[in-house]
């Protein structure tokens, strides 16, 4: 493992340093503001009912998706779980419940995908996180009327979201990236302050390489000094085989098959780096995170398609810029493209996740019996 010790201060470009005015200013107001919920000048709002956040203190990329995504299926089996989410580039505005008839363009690419892989989980999105609970809450009594409502709302990217008290609030950082590592914005990366990492109950670091070892998470683990309510877990990314955009049947691809890897997500390089590690000759075409592809788009990866050597090839993809392909699919049935969809899940690392979910249990039992204030 690389040195995860050495500051993001030396990874930055020059020039960012230019901007520490902006990050002052920015820094400031932060501060300020959590300063007044703090003391109680500006008031949180607490439901009765189970609240989980899952988020972050840096600007996309950490992993949010696929934590709520686990998440959420574990809850499934004793909860009735519901996830609210701000659906970020969203073209609607409000609050919106997702339904069969719902578009990328409705509810954002994310929500889009937690949607399709839990279609009986209520799922909304709203900007205002306060207003749109109790809202959610009754859609999801309405379609679940038979259930002993146990309900559970899971917050997706809500750690920064001050005005909702949550009851567990889960803080995501990644191995390559750590909190304790980066700046304010527009410096680094980081849309909270450093010390704002005390408010989280766990602390999930993300993105982690298989071979980490039990004594490199011990030192990431004292590079971040947990308060003593807190604990932290390690998680990674594992790849599942490919499916076929158009059938869905999972496909085994021979080392041997050109790749052009499209997509639109935060950090790509991890999946790069995976893929080249399974076949010889892998094109990247990178777009911005939550890009939304347009025909220009189509007839650029079409001639990336068409100019890969060899007879076997194939353009691959992520869930979530599949989901925004999805207009497409006439377009690309007529270019007789091989698309193919590349699922992602986490794991956790030295047998952590048991653990894990018995302390999100523990939470939601005391919640349950009314022992939270």
């Amino acid at each position: 493992m690389k040195n995860n010790s050495n500051s993001l201060a030396y990874r930055l470009p020059w020039y960012r340093w230019l901007l520490a005015p902006f990050a002052a200013l920015y820094g400031l107001g932060i501060w300020l503001r959590n300063r007044l919920y703090d003391l109680g000048l500006l008031s949180a709002v607490q439901f009765d009912v189970p609240v989980i956040a899952v988020g972050n203190l840096a600007m996309g990329g950490t992993g949010k998706t696929p934590l709520v995504d686990w998440l959420v299926g574990q809850l499934k089996s004793q909860y009735e779980p519901v996830i609210l989410s701000r659906g970020y580039r969203r073209k609607s505005s409000g609050y919106l419940l997702a339904g069969p008839t719902s578009t990328v363009e409705d509810i954002g690419d994310e929500p889009m995908l937690l949607h399709l892989h839990h279609k009986d989980v209520p799922l909304a999105v709203a900007e205002q996180r306060v207003l749109a609970i109790p809202q959610l809450l009754m859609d999801a009594a309405a379609q679940k009327p038979f259930s002993d409502q146990r309900f559970v709302v899971v917050l997706d990217d809500a750690f920064q979201h001050r005005s909702l008290k949550p009851g567990l609030n889960i803080l995501l950082t990644t191995f390559h990236r750590l909190f304790v590592d980066d700046w304010l914005f527009p410096i680094g990366y980081l849309r909270d302050l450093r010390s704002s990492a005390h408010r989280a109950d766990l602390i999930i670091v993300t993105k982690c390489p298989d071979e980490l070892t039990p004594a490199e998470a011990r030192q990431i683990q004292q590079r971040l000094k947990p308060l003593p309510h807190q604990q932290i877990f390690f998680t990674a990314l594992r790849y599942a085989p490919p499916y076929d955009f158009f059938t869905g049947e999972s496909t085994i691809l021979t080392p041997d098959t050109a790749i052009v890897l499209v997509t639109g997500i935060a950090q790509p390089q991890h999946l790069f780096n995976t893929l080249q590690h399974r076949f010889n000759k892998v094109y990247p075409l990178f777009y911005s995170d939550h890009h939304r592809y347009r025909e220009a788009d189509v007839l650029r990866i079409d001639e990336a398609y068409r100019q890969l050597p060899g007879k076997h090839k194939a353009i691959l993809t992520t869930e979530k810029d599949a989901v925004k392909l999805a207009p497409f699919k006439p377009e690309m049935q007529r270019r007789n493209w091989q698309l193919l969809v590349q699922p992602v899940e986490i794991y956790f690392l030295f047998n952590q996740q048991q653990a894990c979910v018995q302390y999100i249990l523990q939470y939601l039992s005391r919640a349950s019996a009314g022992l939270f204030s």
